[in-house]
């Protein structure tokens, strides 16, 4: 497949020496702008509905729950809305190249790989044309890439920063866990190739406590403590969906390409990457989960949708080092879990940055 992809580049370029009409790469490159405009748009549509949302419950024309809901049903809305405009997208990049291949090859060319790595030696329409992009190792001068970041691990909490109070966590180590999804862009710093970066996006974080001991969440006025259930829980989880905004500086260690002329180009994601940064956000939704059996015998499930006195708003540090597109990452909250407490999140994880 991408000797193919590689194949139909280099006809292209042969296709523009000859004058042809159409620009392929500037097709690519408005299709391309169009999926960053499309994931900023949704964005933009999904932050005025959230403000107006909560414009709505500060004027008490809706209740909390309500807007809660709202927002929720939003932030859902615009991450389908995305996920299906961008496939579309995609699946038109697809037929771009298709109907190059079928219309713009008027001979079918000799082509032969030398030894060289990337150096491919193409004879057609009476010429011969020599490229240094067609291989696996490739390297791209495009200044902003995207990708799709997954990331998951462990989630617990510390109190007043100190990290010895990991060992006091009322929060079980393994059972409590995170999930982050979204879409970042990666913008080189300088023009000119170089291993500086500047990492941005958005994710949607499902942060999940699970107590220790049999205990649960209970709220009392402005205050949530933890207090042991009445009954034996299999389950008892909090969870905590936010929708964050990340931003980190990256330095990205992979070997530029040389090309024959002496222009540097860029390579990214090949070898190891550090980041630093932080993020800001907001909360989508808190909800807390038990089960257990009854007196009766009877299975219970209990799904209990409130803020348990959680901030609206969100912010913190994060960082990541990670080889390729694989690494280990951590972000630790400096907003307070819980209002008036000194706890905060803290978590760690795999991290996948998928091109």
């Amino acid at each position: 497949m991408r000797n193919s992809i590689c194949l139909l580049f280099t006809i292209l370029t042969l296709s523009i020496g000859h004058g042809q009409e159409k620009s392929f790469e500037k097709e690519v490159s408005k299709i391309s702008r169009k999926i960053e405009r499309t994931v900023q748009k949704e964005k933009s549509f999904l932050k005025e509905k959230v403000t107006k949302i909560q414009a709505d419950q500060d004027a008490n024309a809706i209740t909390k729950e309500e807007a809660d809901a709202q927002k929720e049903a939003a932030a859902t809305y615009h991450a389908n809305q995305i996920e299906t405009k961008v496939t579309a997208l995609k699946a038109e990049l697809e037929t771009l190249v298709e109907e190059k291949a079928n219309s713009e090859v008027e001979h079918t060319p000799n082509f032969d790989e030398t030894p060289e790595e990337g150096k491919v030696t193409i004879t057609a329409f009476e010429d011969t044309y020599s490229f240094n992009f067609c291989n696996s190792n490739k390297s791209y001068s495009k200044r902003t890439t995207s990708q799709f970041v997954v990331i998951y691990g462990i989630n617990n909490v510390i109190t007043d920063h100190q990290i010895s109070s990991f060992d006091k966590s009322e929060y079980k180590f393994w059972g409590s866990h995170f999930w982050e999804v979204g879409w970042s862009f990666k913008t080189r710093l300088s023009k000119d190739a170089s291993k500086a970066y500047i990492k941005y996006g958005g994710s949607f974080v499902w942060n999940n406590l699970k107590p220790k001991d049999n205990q649960y969440h209970v709220m009392y006025g402005d205050q949530t403590v933890l207090e042991v259930h009445p009954m034996h829980t299999s389950v008892s989880k909090l969870r905590n969906i936010q929708f964050i905004v990340p931003i980190h500086f990256e330095l990205d260690f992979s070997k530029n390409h040389i090309t024959e002329d002496g222009t540097k180009k860029d390579r990214t994601n090949k070898a190891m990457r550090i980041g630093i940064g932080g993020y800001g956000g907001f909360r989508l939704k808190t909800y807390q989960m038990v089960n257990y059996k009854n007196n009766e015998g009877y299975d219970v499930e209990e799904k209990h949708h409130d803020d348990f006195n959680i901030g609206n708003f969100t912010y913190g540090v994060s960082s990541y080092i990670a080889y390729q597109s694989f690494g280990v990452y951590t972000k630790y909250d400096l907003a307070p879990l819980f209002s008036g407490t000194k706890t905060r999140n803290v978590s760690i994880g795999l991290r996948f940055d998928i091109n």
